[in-house]
């Protein structure tokens, strides 16, 4: 979750849709007055060397908030040395013991819009001008798949397999996009005419975001099949089955 206050604009972070490289990007133009939630470590790294904003104002606890904050710049630091210590392991540590306290978090990375509500306030949400973005369902399930396969419960799995296991739940993605069938947000940025669609949200907004996107998460779809062509014919049926809306309102085609 991201929000800039000064343009009252609030991102709703779907997944695996380079969420993370839209928050790094805004985060340069960001400031302690806004909403920032906390990603991967390795994803603060990239959002320190961009000279982005770090997380602020998603935790009860301001101090342990800037505990959080400067942990991963000493962590930086130390990477940035090229030694890798003890010090620096003790480091990780923390930072990941104090983010397993989830009780006091406000707002967090993948936190759906239900949830923002309890907090942020039902009417300042209403009023907020809300983005996200879309990606093609079979893309999108397809690059959640590749994703699992590479933790260590899955490794070992065929990834057919875990297609089934993920088909087995609601479309992950749709609670940011709609409510009550309805669309929940005041803008769509799709994935597939991205740069496109960043750029004209810049010319909106007046700030500049394309040109610090950075690419964060190695992905693998760039050498991988479609998704089309890695789906049977009966998980594409139930992928158009979960995703109806998203499928209907964004225009994606189910061949």
């Amino acid at each position: 979750m991201f929000y800039f206050a000064a343009k009252n604009l609030l991102f709703l972070k779907p997944r695996k849709v380079a969420g993370t490289s839209f928050e790094i990007a805004l985060s340069v133009s960001a400031s302690t007055s806004d909403i920032i939630t906390p990603v991967s470590l390795e994803d603060e790294l990239i959002r320190i060397d961009q000279k982005g904003q770090l997380p602020v104002n998603w935790h009860r606890q301001p101090e342990l908030e800037a505990t959080y904050v400067s942990l991963v710049q000493q962590i930086h630091r130390l990477r940035r040395s090229g030694i890798v210590s003890e010090e620096s392991k003790h480091k990780r540590r923390q930072l990941k013991d104090l983010l397993q306290v989830k009780s006091h978090r406000l707002y967090y990375n993948h936190i759906v819009p239900s949830d923002i509500k309890v907090n942020f306030g039902e009417a300042k949400f209403d009023q907020a001008f809300k983005v996200t973005i879309t990606r093609h369902p079979y893309e999108q399930l397809i690059s959640q798949a590749y994703w699992l396969h590479q933790g260590k419960q899955r490794r070992t799995l065929p990834i057919t397999q875990i297609i089934d296991e993920l088909l087995t739940e609601p479309a992950p993605n749709s609670p940011y996009y709609f409510s009550n069938g309805k669309k929940l947000c005041d803008l769509y940025l799709k994935m597939e005419s991205f740069q496109t669609d960043v750029i004209n949200l810049e010319n909106q907004l007046g700030l500049k975001v394309w040109q610090h996107m950075p690419m964060t998460k190695k992905s693998s779809s760039g050498s991988r099949p479609k998704a089309s062509e890695i789906l049977t014919n009966e998980q594409k049926i139930r992928v158009q089955e979960r995703s109806k809306l998203e499928f209907e309102y964004f225009d994606y085609d189910p061949s």
